[in-house]
C-alpha cells in the first residue's frame, strides 16, 4: 500500500488526493450540520411569530435553499 500511496498520478500522490478529498467532505458536512442547526433555529423563532411571510421565507430555503 505504501508504494501506491507515493507513486506520483498528475503530479500529486495518492496521499495527497485522499488528504484533499478528506478535507472537501469534511468541509461539506460541516457545512451541511451548520445549516441545519441555524435553519432549525430561526425556524423555531419565526413559530414564535403572528405574522406569516417569515414562516413562507423558511419554508422557501428549505424546499429551495442553497444546494449544500
Amino acid at each position: 500500500m505504501n508504494e501506491i500511496a507515493t507513486l506520483p498520478y498528475y503530479g500529486n500522490t495518492f496521499e495527497q488526493y485522499a488528504i484533499a478529498l478528506a478535507i472537501i467532505t469534511g468541509g461539506i458536512l460541516l457545512i451541511r450540520t451548520f445549516k441545519r442547526r441555524m435553519l432549525n433555529q430561526i425556524k423555531k423563532w419565526t413559530e414564535k411569530t403572528e405574522t406569516k411571510p417569515d414562516d413562507y421565507l423558511i419554508e422557501g430555503w428549505e424546499r429551495f435553499g442553497s444546494p449544500f
